[in-house]
């Protein structure tokens, strides 16, 4: 279960992207404007994911492509996931830009956001397929290699469905604690130094998570 070994991070982003579809076929359509994280709806819960999960993918492969003397130029990639999020969080600061992006993206899945969740899985899935380990991708803080950019892809898609069962009180698929347990692991590893000893008490049940603790700041 190596967060590092690309076979396993491949792994890891198909059966989270299966969770995912999975879930997105038996959440209720009657639950798409309720209430399912912070300030986001069903739908927008479910847009952010398909952009989080896939169609960052896309949007980085083309950047790479279309600017690759840049990418040639930049020297040092992003040395794993744990790199890529930190640089991500320190980017942006302001979490209403995130929420209003989620917002934009349920709203960007139309009159049929299942189906279209579908289709944005597929896509993602078959363009995953077609890179090499060590192809580029440009991302707002950096290039990364595509096998660790997929990690933090892996990630974001078994988080948020694991949201998205909660928010639609549904089972959870077969494949997800699998999928919860690499997210598990590397969400320990962006724990900063500061916060290591709060982790690791709380998980053994050595003391009790302050309110509000996450590795994710």
């Amino acid at each position: 279960m190596s967060l590092h070994d690309p076979v396993s991070v491949r792994e890891w982003y198909a059966d989270s992207s299966a969770a995912f579809v999975d879930v997105v076929d038996r959440v209720p359509a009657s639950t798409l404007d309720r209430p399912a994280l912070g300030e986001w709806t069903m739908r927008s819960l479910v847009g952010h994911t398909c952009r989080s999960g896939f169609t960052t993918i896309e949007v980085y492969v083309a950047a790479a492509r279309d600017r690759i003397d840049a990418v040639e130029g930049l020297g040092d990639l992003l040395d794993g996931p744990a790199a890529y999020f930190h640089a991500a969080l320190d980017w942006v600061t302001d979490q209403a830009v995130i929420t209003e992006a989620g917002v934009r993206a349920g709203v960007g899945l139309g009159d049929d956001p299942f189906d279209h969740a579908h289709d944005l899985a597929a896509r993602g899935v078959a363009l995953v397929d077609t890179l090499a380990d060590d192809d580029l991708l440009l991302t707002p803080v950096g290039a990364i290699s595509a096998v660790d950019y997929l990690a933090t892809r892996a990630f974001e898609l078994s988080v948020h469905t694991l949201d998205i069962v909660d928010a639609a009180g549904i089972e959870p698929p077969v494949q997800l604690p699998g999928c919860a347990r690499r997210a598990a692991a590397l969400a320990a590893s962006l724990t900063r130094d500061y916060d290591v000893y709060t982790l690791l008490r709380g998980i053994l049940g050595r003391g009790e998570m302050p309110d509000g603790f996450t590795c994710l700041r």
